[in-house]
């Protein structure tokens, strides 16, 4: 049943999901976090930037500019995730998936794309626990 949960949750966060409008807790004009530099998305992630969240843990899931590190991608997601970051809920859930930074879980894999799919509003409530306004 798992499996056919994932397939769901996986087609319903395919639909393209603009984190921009789905974060309605964070305000518009957050600064942007297009750097390379991990020194300087710390700085702005410790600052609350969710995209430097975001993009620091995707930099330590594939060893880009920084050691490949799930423990840190997983924590650096899991902070942008729970200031309302879909595609950090998504990554979670693959990160679950895999094993990668976490032990192997497909139920938590699950919940994380489900919580993903209610951010963006794929997914009528009630979404549970991935409700964030």
């Amino acid at each position: 049943m798992w499996c056919l949960n994932l397939v769901v949750a996986l087609a319903l966060f395919a639909m393209s999901c603009d984190n921009s409008t789905a974060q309605k807790s964070v305000p518009a004009s957050r600064p942007a976090s297009s750097s390379n530099n991990p020194e300087e998305l710390r700085r702005l992630a410790d600052k609350g930037d969710v995209d430097a969240m975001f993009n620091l843990g995707w930099m330590y899931a594939n060893g880009r500019g920084v050691p490949q590190d799930g423990k840190q991608a997983v924590e650096w997601y899991r902070k942008a995730a729970d200031l309302g970051d879909a595609k950090a809920m998504f990554n979670l859930g693959v990160m679950y998936a895999n094993g990668s930074g976490e032990a192997k879980d497909e139920k938590q894999a699950v919940e994380w794309y489900r919580k993903a799919a209610c951010r963006c509003g794929r997914l009528r409530p009630p979404c549970g626990t991935a409700s964030r306004t």
